[in-house]
């Protein structure tokens, strides 16, 4: 009788560790990528940082249309950067750039209620470094000086970027039936259209005053300059009315 273990197939124990995983190749950086951009997210502003905004804001809101600073959203990169290095963190330009719109929007609001009469002075705790900003013309029209040998228009993009801000917090407000928005506080399409419209009639209306001042102020200039140079042509004739008086004189005596 043949030994029965000739017939028994003794299999090896199975492993008991787990079966591995394909691996996935992780493009280099991704992980500090993310680690960055929620450090940007959760940077909190305090009055110290929130002053350092302002300063660079005013260091580099001059120099957009340069050469060094083309466009507003360079300059934003820039500020970022500058206030990252400035602070050891990480800050982002969207980051700068909606602190500034509550700066701005605040400081609007502050400017309003000064002016406003019968309601309980405010405090706003950056009004000292807005006024130097603005200088003192309160960011609602801009300031024309005028001055014997030339004319300061300012720039009205301001203006323009406010529009902007304006119609992109439309745009990214909550909508009809958004999940958390109580129905009663909830506009209608139409509503919310007419809002829009609104608004941009609003600020282009601001903005049409503005351009019609200057070009008021432009034409008192052209005539202050015209009557300058008519003084000018009197005081030469006069002075050439004497020096004909003097030769003549000059020949009797001779």
């Amino acid at each position: 009788m043949q030994d029965l273990n000739e017939f028994i197939i003794i299999h090896p124990a199975a492993s008991t560790s787990a079966v591995p995983q394909p691996v996935v190749a992780v493009p280099e950086g991704t992980f500090y990528t993310v680690l960055e951009e929620d450090q940007k997210s959760d940077f909190k502003w305090n009055v110290n940082s929130t002053k350092m905004l302002i300063d660079a804001y005013k260091k580099y809101r001059n120099k957009v249309g340069t050469f060094e600073v083309r466009t507003m959203k360079q300059m934003w990169l820039i500020i970022a950067k500058y206030l990252s290095e400035l602070l050891k963190t990480q800050i982002s330009d969207s980051n700068c750039q909606n602190r500034w719109r509550v700066l701005d929007r605040n400081y609007k609001k502050y400017v309003d209620n000064q002016k406003s009469t019968g309601r309980g002075k405010k405090y706003f705790d950056y009004a000292e470094e807005m006024d130097g900003l603005f200088e003192k013309n309160k960011a609602v029209y801009p300031e024309i000086v005028l001055s014997n040998d030339r004319i300061h228009i300012p720039d009205t993009s301001d203006l323009e970027n406010e529009l902007q801000i304006e119609n992109e917090n439309i745009e990214n407000s909550p909508g009809p039936g958004s999940p958390g928005i109580n129905h009663l506080q909830t506009d209608s399409p139409a509503v919310e259209k007419t809002k829009k419209c609104n608004t941009k009639k609003r600020i282009v209306k601001r903005k049409n005053t503005v351009l019609e001042s200057i070009r008021h102020e432009r034409w008192e200039y052209q005539q202050r300059r015209l009557q300058i140079e008519q003084e000018k042509l009197e005081l030469l004739k006069q002075r050439n009315e004497l020096i004909k008086e003097r030769n003549n004189i000059l020949k009797e005596h001779v």
